[in-house]
């Protein structure tokens, strides 16, 4: 299924690129773009994007009440503080330079094609895949001041560059930005990227900023961009309130809605009563099975977009430290639990997972049941104790384990670290003591400042640029590897150096695939980090009076700029 939907992507693209001929960047620049996912249609909605029934012409009124994951709890700004909560905000106040094409009918929910935004179409790519120019179109700040190709460059350069900037690490790719004149940006890569298209598009990074608001300290408090929606206010924890942009210069005419209020509490059974109360026209937060299911079985009429959820997370380890630099210690930790017990904590719907999660369908990511290690994921305690003693390590190990509070997104990713500690405890493997901790508070030890392991997230295999993601989370540069860095394991691994920067230049998705499978095995045999169960079926809530919407499997955190879209019936 997977195959035939991109086969038809990919066929359809290739004609539309025929017009870079006259570059004479045809041939590189096509294949770039088929590769990075990209789409330079600008389809507008209305009735070709509606569904049969919907009104022919997309109606403006309205206040959408959307229900969100928790509260960002790091203030508001954009530049410090990596916060997925944040730039779901700000989905609804600023513009990327281009979106992902999903969010409403036509797009699958989890696929990885790109639009324009504020560009007028996607890059022209020069033969050698290390520059992209991007042509502007005309769009204004909230404040009225017009939005240029130095905003976009002041905003990349700053990410990419300012100490303060909690981007650095994930801009690792590029090298250099240009502002030629007032509508273009040239941005050069320092390698050939598969995935920078991916990379520069509006997610968890990408909302282009206006310096005067950052450097003038307002942007601790508010959000203010070029984006559809106009910040009204913040209420922590978690209530924001957004109105419509009359003058939305990027796309003229939308958004529809009036007025979006954000509903951010971490508390489920609060969420699940207002979804059955009919108090919010959108969830996208994941409930667990039974609260899903009860919400779907008493509310029939509800629009419902359920996907398989991703990994939950992983125990990360620091593999330079003694004894987790012996990959015997990681396999037995990896044997020393039964994920079936994790997968309890989703109603029995989690299945036991790898590095790449087999969430990861756009890249065709197997089950632990599927590689050639599949041993290293079962419980195994007698085997475990061997490795431990066959590596000098004195029972039980004694850590520190820190991990994410109830407060974040609710209470069972600590379940799930306290079910993991708790059975290794039992098994007189590893005496851990949880700290838990809060986003703020978890910035330095998710780039390398961890005593030994810690409980993280794991959504790499999802992630829309994963190959990119995959080389910043596992490589090792020639210098080695030293916090802060998003290679959160410090592994240093020759041979996974090798394919990862083979994968991430590699634009032919067939031969991509082929690294990818390399890298699992290798992933799993070296055990880096450890890994839980998927979560389950998420499903995503939209009441019928919505129209145009789709809610894609992302939707419950990083930028929702597909919101602009919706309109009420």
């Amino acid at each position: 299924m997977q195959s035939t939907y991109w086969d038809g992507v990919l066929a359809r693209r290739i004609s539309r690129r025929r017009a870079l001929a006259a570059s004479g960047a045809t041939a590189a620049a096509a294949a770039f773009l088929t590769a990075c996912g990209g789409d330079d249609s600008d389809d507008e909605d209305g009735p070709a994007g509606a569904v049969a029934g919907d009104p022919a012409t997309p109606k403006v009124g309205g206040e959408l009440i959307w229900q969100s994951t928790g509260d960002p709890q790091a203030g508001l700004e954009l530049i410090k503080v990596v916060s997925l909560g944040v730039y779901n905000m700000a989905g609804l106040t600023h513009d990327g330079l281009m979106d992902f094409a999903y969010g409403r009918p036509g797009h699958p929910g989890t696929g990885i094609e790109v639009e324009p935004s504020l560009a007028q179409a996607l890059p022209e790519i020069s033969p050698d895949k290390l520059t992209l120019t991007f042509k502007l179109r005309p769009s204004r700040f909230h404040n009225g001041r017009p939005l240029t190709s130095e905003d976009v460059k002041w905003t990349y350069d700053t990410l990419a560059q300012a100490p303060e900037s909690a981007y650095k690490l994930h801009l690792s790719w590029l090298e250099s930005t240009q502002a030629p004149d007032a509508s273009t940006f040239v941005v050069k890569t320092r390698f050939p990227n598969a995935d920078v298209l991916q990379g520069l598009a509006f997610y968890y990074i990408g909302a282009i900023l206006a310096r005067e608001h950052h450097e003038s300290g307002a942007a601790e408090k508010t959000l203010m961009g070029s984006g559809p929606f106009k910040f009204v206010d913040y209420s922590p924890p978690g209530v924001s309130r957004y109105a419509r942009n009359p003058d939305y210069a990027t796309q003229p005419g939308k958004p529809y809605f009036e007025k979006v209020t954000r509903l951010g509490t971490s508390d489920e059974a609060k969420k699940q009563a207002e979804v059955l109360a009919g108090q919010v026209q959108f969830s996208s937060y994941s409930f667990r099975g039974p609260q899903r299911d009860e919400i779907k079985k008493q509310r029939q009429e509800l629009q419902v977009f359920q996907y398989q959820s991703p990994g939950s997370g992983s125990v990360y380890l620091r593999n330079d430290l003694p004894p987790y630099n012996d990959k015997r210690v990681r396999q037995a930790l990896s044997i020393g639990y039964d994920r079936k017990l994790l997968s309890n904590l989703y109603d029995g719907e989690g299945k036991p997972d790898q590095a790449l999660s087999r969430g990861g369908e756009a890249w065709e990511f197997r089950g632990p049941e599927q590689l050639p290690r599949a041993d290293l994921y079962q419980l195994n305690v007698s085997e475990a104790k061997k490795l431990l003693s066959a590596a000098n390590v004195t029972l039980p190990l004694k850590v520190t384990m820190p991990a994410w509070a109830a407060s974040v997104t609710g209470q069972r990713a600590l379940d799930e670290i306290t079910s993991i500690t708790g059975q290794w405890r039992n098994h007189g493997l590893v005496d851990a003591t949880v700290v838990e901790d809060t986003i703020p508070t978890s910035g330095p030890r998710i780039r390398g400042d961890y005593a030994a392991m810690q409980w993280w997230v794991n959504t790499t295999s999802s992630a829309p640029g994963v190959g990119i993601a995959m080389r910043n989370k596992y490589f090792s540069p020639p210098g080695g590897v030293t916090p802060p860095t998003m290679n959160i394991g410090i592994v240093n691994n020759p041979a996974l150096n090798v394919l990862l920067d083979k994968e991430v230049g590699e634009f032919d998705r067939t031969a991509r695939i082929a690294i990818f499978r390399q890298i699992e095995e290798l992933l799993s045999e070296e055990m880096v980090h450890t890994s839980g169960v998927t979560q389950g079926e998420l499903a995503y809530f939209v009441d019928p009076s919505v129209k145009n919407a789709q809610v894609p499997r992302d939707g419950f955190n990083a930028a929702a700029p597909w919101l602009k879209h919706w309109w009420f019936g």
